[in-house]
């Protein structure tokens, strides 16, 4: 806040990233902070569709249905998370206000835009298209220009 204050002295307008505010499930905390301070949320990089096989809430928060399926890559991994770590171990109004779609009972797709969205905030965004080469053999072009596509669609 002191920093905030700072910008506002100066005429300006404070932008900060949200994600690790909701990103550790506190969303109680945004209430403090100035209503005219813009907050853009995490973006989910992986996905460009209406679901995602994790979310950042109180942690790195994989889906259990991404592991059902041994026919299936459930993409890599670094670390396994403990028992109660998953999305689906969170609290049923958690979910609720995160989302999770029936039909796959995976997480809804770009979770921290929806949590923002529940604080009656002005929702803001900053895209990025992510074409590094981070993957195995290539960068995955489609999913770099599928996505934001996808985080324009929940915004709207």
């Amino acid at each position: 806040m002191f920093v905030c204050d700072q910008v506002f002295k100066h005429g300006r307008i404070p932008v900060a990233w949200a994600d690790m505010i909701i990103g550790n499930g506190r969303l109680d905390l945004i209430r403090n902070i100035d209503k005219r301070v813009v907050l853009i949320p995490w973006w989910d990089y992986s996905s460009i569709g209406k679901t995602s096989k994790f979310v950042i809430y109180k942690g790195f928060r994989p889906s259990k249905k991404q592991f059902y399926n041994r026919y299936t890559d459930p993409d890599p991994i670094l670390d396994f998370p403990d028992s109660g770590k998953f999305f689906e171990d969170l609290g049923s109004k958690e979910i609720k206000n995160i989302g999770m779609d029936e039909e796959s009972g995976y997480p809804v797709s770009f979770a921290q835009v929806r949590l923002l969205a529940k604080t009656k905030r002005p929702l803001w965004a900053a895209s990025g298209l992510y074409m590094s080469a981070d993957m195995q053999l290539h960068a995955n072009f489609v999913r770099g220009v599928l996505n934001p596509l996808g985080m324009c669609d929940t915004l709207i």
